[in-house]
């Protein structure tokens, strides 16, 4: 795993909620979830170590599964030209939020490098289990 820099942890992340009440009430109930799965992709320098976000997945759907470019499937990659790899990328925002069914929770994270200046956008879906927990059911590199 990469070391998170100081610098980072030290910035807050820009989190624009929108108005909409019954999304803000799935914000709040996902966000636990959501912190520790950027927590996790802010960090991996590889592939497979994609596999860390199962813990939190919905039963069956695999994280290291996508297809496509290897690269464009975690922030700290070859996304970053410039950015040193064993350090983890900050969380700068959260916005772009959507409640495309009751039980589903779109977003965007915009990722940021603090040595070479660097962005990456991913987009998030969560989904909400029957027990109430939401758990990730996908993501992609959003350009």
């Amino acid at each position: 795993m990469a070391v998170q820099p100081e610098a980072a942890k030290s910035k807050p992340t820009q989190m624009i909620v929108p108005s909409d009440k019954r999304t803000t009430a799935a914000i709040d109930e996902a966000l636990p979830t959501i912190k520790k799965i950027l927590a996790i992709h802010q960090c991996i320098k590889d592939y497979e170590s994609l596999r860390l976000m199962n813990v939190y997945a919905v039963p069956g759907v695999n994280m290291a599964s996508h297809m496509g470019f290897q690269y464009d499937f975690y922030p700290n990659s070859g996304n970053m030209k410039y950015h040193d790899k064993n350090k983890c990328v900050s969380v700068s925002a959260l916005d772009q939020w959507t409640m495309p069914a009751l039980n589903a929770l779109n977003f965007r994270a915009v990722y940021f490098a603090e040595d070479s200046g660097e962005t990456v956008n991913f987009a998030y879906q969560f989904k909400k289990m029957g027990d109430g927990s939401w758990k990730i059911a996908d993501f992609e590199h959003a350009r």
